[in-house]
């Protein structure tokens, strides 16, 4: 019927055939426990009020549990990181 969606469909990934494909670097642990490994990732949300902010969320691999979330207002890395 031609029916579609209205929203935008985004492309995050775009692959080029030419491009050296590299092998995911845990796939040689076996992975049995939690706390194990660990992972992290950052965003930035895109509707702020004023301004950016940065969220960093660490998380187990083994039960994919966010364990906490950091906010900050800078892209410096020293955010993450806390010594206490």
């Amino acid at each position: 019927m031609g029916i579609h969606g209205s929203y935008i469909k985004h492309r995050t990934t775009v692959s080029h055939l030419g491009h050296k494909v590299y092998p995911g670097l845990l796939s040689r642990w076996e992975i049995t426990k939690p706390n194990h490994v660990w992972a992290t990732d950052t965003s930035r949300p895109s509707h702020v009020a004023k301004g950016f902010v940065t969220v960093a969320c660490p998380t187990d691999i083994f039960s994919r549990m966010i364990r906490s979330s950091v906010l900050s207002n800078t892209l410096k890395e020293s955010f993450c990181i806390d010594d206490s």
